[in-house]
């Protein structure tokens, strides 16, 4: 995959982490929901990652 594609993808992925984070904090969820939200979050970046990062 051409590097520009994986920065675009980077970006993407940044901007639908920084949606749901806004759309979030509009409702109203118990902490325990944000940290398994957080968590999914986390798991999906490291795994889109680790997709473009392999050879």
């Amino acid at each position: 995959m051409p590097r520009k594609n994986i920065e675009l993808r980077r970006v993407l992925l940044v901007g639908l982490i920084t949606m749901r984070l806004s759309w979030r904090s509009k409702c109203h969820r118990s902490e325990t929901e944000e940290r398994a939200i957080m968590k999914s979050l986390e798991i999906e970046e490291l795994d889109l990652t680790a997709q473009l990062t392999m050879p």
